[in-house]
């Protein structure tokens, strides 16, 4: 799996995880961020990404989407975190490394289906033509605003979900587990 250390939001000096310092950050984290920008849910994600001194980019700048590159035990993936700042919505999304998937998009659309039946929030997506998985997870703040550790929370949760079945989707795409020992094998 991912192994992370504690984030640096919760760590107090000595490097030991505070709980109330950390909520003590939180709050003056959404406090920086007074309602005056055109895009509130956007200024909470990429204040959180550079807290976490995350590399961040933006792959268009007139959209409110960022991306940040994963590295895990099992490989790499591809972070984006979109808003839509008039409907309140924030989506997170994982893209999963795809050299050879097309070959077996047809088992990549039943290993999302199966997946989706070990998880409890979010779902896997897979595109009938490339075969490339996704996962995803969102939130609608409508008539309240994204907290900072809501966002981590949505974010951490795509993390997990999509570095878990990597080893499964490999040995699918390159041909070497069918659908059914990968799922199998994530016990």
């Amino acid at each position: 799996g991912i192994a992370y250390e504690h984030p640096v939001w919760l760590r107090d000096a000595a490097g030991s995880v505070g709980l109330e310092e950390a909520w003590k950050r939180a709050m003056e984290l959404g406090e920086l961020l007074d309602g005056s920008s055109e895009t509130p849910l956007l200024d909470v994600i990429v204040a959180v990404f550079h807290e976490q001194e995350w590399e961040l980019d933006r792959p268009n700048e007139d959209a409110t989407i960022v991306h940040a590159p994963v590295a895990s035990n099992h490989g790499g993936f591809d972070l984006y975190v979109r808003t839509d700042e008039d409907e309140h919505l924030v989506t997170v999304f994982a893209s999963l490394p795809s050299d050879g998937s097309e070959v077996y998009a047809r088992e990549v659309l039943e290993l999302a289906a199966r997946l989706n039946l070990t998880i409890a929030v979010g779902s896997f997506e897979a595109d009938a033509d490339n075969g490339l998985l996704s996962f995803k997870n969102a939130i609608d703040v409508t008539g309240d605003r994204l907290s900072v550790p809501l966002l981590r929370q949505l974010i951490g949760t795509v993390l997990i979900s999509a570095d878990r079945p990597q080893p499964a989707y490999v040995g699918v795409i390159s041909g070497t587990m069918s659908v059914l020992d990968a799922v199998a094998s994530l016990g």
